[in-house]
């Protein structure tokens, strides 16, 4: 039987250590078991010291007796020995602190003081069959357990049961973890991924509405512009065509953003399920519609043998094509843009071994890598418009469009001396 202090007669002595080391041992295996996660390999070092002191019970001193209490009490996860009527014969600190009991107050008393109102009549009989099934376990598998506090809280809690001994003298093992802290993060977390995903769909609805409700006016405003210059041509004079040809293309560029503005909500809202899509067969249908473009830049694109990956073949095909547009617009004065894109052997940035690596790389104007991040943000430009036209969009459209598929992109440059943007998307492999 465990008491509360620990008797120094050396005849009891390593019973009773073997019994406790015993004890410790299994209960935080079963904690350990159930809560890792928090404790890290706390528990397992408890125990490993526990089955050292016991393996040397031939040695029979006190100061190990001593030594396997401190081991107890310091223990992290809450202790409890149980016996075969209810009555808590011993309780670490760790215990008392989670119920909130002294430890004179808590030995000695029914471990249903520490069971929730609606299942305190029927737990005498749990605990029967429990030491007739005799098997360690996680309590309470599938639903949540919770305990009371010395002041009547129920708490919840995770609790792992292993026994010990024969008949009459069996002890139930009883490993605690108080999980309020626990709970109450998770809870937090569940209330902001809840407020974010709502803000997502706003900000997605939003952008829809914006884009298609602006587009009137825009029209409208152009169709006056259209007028005046048409309509009006002998009246209005050198400086009003001005004003109007401004006008006209401050118009454009507001329906260019909202376009692009579109194309980035529809990444999720009008998204297709994932197939297997041989990257290849993408770059061949960018390069057929990108043709005019790539011999108007007298550029040379260069594609390596590429992988089947898993994903959305149009967003993968959006992906690219930016990608080399970007390449082609960026391009250094009086130097022949090359683009080559090919698989890598690159590591992904966490490590997934499923994730292949494609690399775009040109000879372009290259940037600062200071702003390697920066330049995925929405509508940032790193250039004037009146050199570089566009929205600031396309490389935020690349970035959604990978995060969409749970990959990785990253960008490098040098200024003038071009750009690599390495891509990594779950590949397939072959049967």
């Amino acid at each position: 039987m465990i008491v509360t202090r620990f008797d120094r007669r050396r005849s009891s002595a390593p019973a009773l250590m073997l019994l406790l080391a015993a004890a410790l041992g299994s209960v935080l295996a079963v904690s350990l078991a159930v809560y890792s996660a928090v404790w890290a390999s706390a528990p397992l070092v408890i125990a490993i010291i526990a089955i050292g002191i016991a393996a040397r019970l031939h040695v029979r001193t006190d100061h190990k007796l001593i030594a396997l209490r401190e081991v107890l009490d310091a223990s992290p996860s809450g202790i409890l020995c149980v016996d075969t009527q209810g009555v808590i014969q011993y309780a670490n600190p760790t215990a008392c602190a989670i119920f909130c009991y002294t430890v004179d107050s808590l030995v000695g008393t029914s471990v249903e003081d520490l069971i929730p109102f609606d299942i305190r009549a029927r737990h005498p009989q749990l605990r029967s069959s429990f030491l007739k099934e005799r098997r360690s376990r996680r309590m309470g598998e599938g639903r949540d357990i919770r305990g009371v506090t010395r002041d009547g809280l129920e708490i919840p809690l995770e609790i792992g049961l292993t026994f010990l001994g024969e008949g009459d003298n069996a002890l139930i093992i009883v490993g605690v973890i108080d999980i309020r802290a626990l709970k109450e993060a998770q809870e937090i977390i569940n209330r902001q991924n809840t407020n974010l995903a709502r803000s997502v769909r706003e900000l997605e609805q939003f952008a829809f509405a914006a884009s298609h409700d602006l587009r009137e006016p825009l029209r409208k405003v152009m169709n006056y512009i259209e007028i005046l210059q048409e309509d009006y041509e002998a009246v209005v004079d050198d400086d009003g065509k001005a004003v109007l040809n401004s006008m006209g293309g401050a118009v454009q560029r507001m329906e260019g953003l909202l376009d692009s503005l579109l194309n980035y909500s529809r990444i999720t809202t009008k998204a297709q399920p994932f197939e297997a899509v041989p990257l290849n067969s993408i770059l061949a249908d960018v390069l057929e519609d990108m043709s005019l473009a790539i011999s108007d830049a007298q550029a040379k694109i260069e594609v390596g043998a590429l992988p089947v990956v898993l994903g959305d073949r149009n967003q993968l095909r959006q992906l690219f094509q930016n990608l080399i547009s970007n390449s082609l617009k960026y391009h250094r004065e009086d130097v022949r843009s090359h683009v080559h894109i090919h698989a890598r052997n690159d590591s992904a940035p966490n490590d997934d071994k499923s994730l292949c690596c494609i690399a775009v790389s040109d000879n372009g104007i290259g940037f600062d890598n200071r702003y390697n991040e920066l330049i995925f943000d929405v509508f940032k430009r790193l250039h004037g418009r009146d050199k570089y036209q566009g929205t600031g969009m396309g490389l935020a459209i690349c970035r959604k469009i990978v995060e969409r598929h749970e990959g990785f992109i990253v960008a490098n440059g040098q200024p003038q001396q071009g750009a690599v943007f390495s891509i990594w998307l779950k590949q397939l492999k072959a049967r």
